[in-house]
């Protein structure tokens, strides 16, 4: 009797792993990893096999763009590696390791998601094939804006009222999240006599947020205005927050 080939066959699997961004940690270097272990058989009893691993492709819930070095890296964040053959009955295994920087998933809005598939293949040298599928879903958590710029300058419009103005440019890791701004008075001195403005104050100032698109960029402007009978005030000081 003349034998013929027979292929492998995956006797466990599909795979599947699910990994967490670290939430307000944009920038970290810190490894998000997963393993897992697929079992194989063989009827060909003399055979011995070749394990490989190859990005299949990549899905985000939302349409969420990509950066290219985060696709880059996913190419290659999965391999595999022969734990023991199927030769002479024996059962066969394979792991399969999976590993990626965190600061490469953090334009990940919160809760929002990215899942890389990959192929396990099983080779035996003679034709016969068998694949296998990993699942690795990546979900981002929340990164705060970060100002990166801010200018300051005062207005003299006319001579009925003072104001002063300014412009911040920030950035954000989450690429799609949209922002606005609250103002918050954190203390006033003003001289002898003079009226409480801080009811006033706090609702003195107003806010504009322009975003730039997707990119994880933008800047606020702002202005705050008085009558100058209520130039009372010696000292002012507020400060604007970014919030998501």
């Amino acid at each position: 009797m003349t034998g013929s080939n027979d292929g492998p066959v995956f006797q466990s699997g599909p795979a599947t792993a699910e990994l967490g961004e670290a939430a307000g940690q944009a920038g970290s270097a810190a490894l998000l990893s997963a393993a897992g272990t697929l079992a194989f058989s063989d009827a060909d009893l003399r055979d011995t096999h070749t394990v490989s691993a190859s990005f299949q492709s990549l899905l985000t819930a939302k349409g969420t763009h990509v950066p290219s070095a985060t696709q880059q890296a996913l190419k290659s964040a999965l391999n595999a590696t022969l734990v023991q053959d199927s030769t002479n009955g024996a059962g066969g295994s394979l792991s399969w390791n999976f590993g990626i920087a965190d600061r490469l998933v953090d334009f990940l809005g919160a809760g929002e998601t990215a899942t890389a598939i990959y192929q396990i293949t099983v080779n035996d040298g003679h034709g016969g094939k068998a694949t296998q599928s990993v699942k690795v879903t990546l979900t981002g958590a929340n990164d705060g804006p970060v100002i990166s710029q801010s200018t300051l300058r005062s207005d003299d419009d006319d001579d009925h009222s003072a104001g002063v103005s300014g412009r911040m440019t920030f950035t954000d890791a989450d690429a799609s999240d949209v922002h606005s701004a609250t103002v918050v008075l954190k203390s006033l001195e003003s001289t002898a006599g003079a009226p409480d403005l801080a009811p006033a104050l706090a609702q003195a100032v107003r806010t504009s947020v322009h975003e730039q698109g997707e990119s994880g960029k933008g800047s606020l402007t702002w202005r705050l205005e008085l009558p100058r009978s209520e130039e009372h005030t010696s000292e002012l000081q507020s400060r604007l927050h970014l919030v998501c």
